[in-house]
């Protein structure tokens, strides 16, 4: 996720025909540079990248990258239908929804029916649907309040931000955690939010 602001960048170019100054395509480098550092694992254990985790993260980065875009067509189009922030909201989560429960239903259908047999068995289903729908709620917010901030600034303004917040939860996580952060981390800290 911390290359979004390039995915936004490319899309903006590709799609919209944007174009970004020398300057702005450089200050994107540090940004990027100091969430990737952030989220790296000591010496002690991070996992081996795969292709098809490389091209998944990089599908998922292209659709976060879209957000910002699909809330500002949304909001132009939404002007002259008389849409507020609550309406383009919703129409873009209904997109979601959509894009999700398709694409999970296909690449995951069997693991899913297998889960729910497992949690109906061991007794821990009602405690899983609980946590799912808290979860869920919080999301909405953390959502919603993303939306209203897509349709108030440039994407790629919005693009800079996340990486951003990106830093501030992966130090959050580790502080409310007790998980150590080495200086390889706190240096990507400190390069993201310069």
């Amino acid at each position: 996720r911390s290359m979004e602001p390039v995915c936004m960048v490319l899309l903006g170019f590709a799609l919209f025909g944007e174009r970004y100054s020398l300057m702005l395509l450089v200050t994107l480098l540090p940004i990027c540079a100091g969430a990737v550092l952030v989220s790296q694992k000591g010496s002690g254990g991070g996992s081996a990248l795969s292709l098809s985790g490389v091209l998944f993260a990089a599908l998922s980065n292209f659709g976060f990258a879209s957000r910002p875009f699909l809330a500002q067509r949304l909001a132009a189009q939404g002007a002259a239908l008389k849409l507020d922030s609550s309406s383009i909201f919703f129409n873009a989560m209904c997109i979601g929804v959509v894009v999700l429960g398709f694409s999970t239903a296909l690449l995951e259908g069997n693991a899913l029916a297998e889960a729910w047999t497992h949690l109906r068995a061991s007794g821990t289903l009602g405690a899983f649907v609980l946590d799912v729908t808290l979860s869920g709620a919080g999301f909405f917010v953390y959502q919603f309040s993303q939306m209203v901030l897509m349709t108030r600034m440039s994407t790629i303004a919005f693009s800079i931000v996340t990486p951003m917040s990106k830093a501030f939860i992966i130090v959050s996580c580790a502080i409310y955690f007790a998980e150590g952060l080495s200086l390889l981390n706190m240096a990507g800290v400190a390069i993201s939010i310069a």
